[in-house]
């Protein structure tokens, strides 16, 4: 992959903390959900950047990474909205 690839993914990657950063300090009791929504986002995103820049889904499973990084975007907001 391009160095622009890695830092983009780089740069994702610490929005997603500085969000998970600021719910920890002014909201202390989701702090585990926003925990699950960190570990979730971290795969998407790493799914999402290898299926659009890299070779790995190229020839097979054409729409399977896509599913995949959307139930992983969802998965927070749904464990949310059901457990609390």
């Amino acid at each position: 992959m391009s160095e622009r690839v890695l830092k983009i993914m780089l740069a994702i990657e610490l929005a997603i903390v500085v969000i998970f950063f600021n719910i920890a300090k002014y909201w202390p009791d989701y702090t585990m959900d926003a925990f699950f929504f960190v570990i979730c986002l971290t795969f998407a995103n790493m799914i999402f950047v290898f299926r659009t820049f890299g070779k790995v889904y190229k020839e097979k499973n054409k729409y399977g990474a896509w599913i995949f990084t959307g139930i992983l975007i969802l998965l927070p907001f749904i464990r949310f909205i059901l457990f609390r």
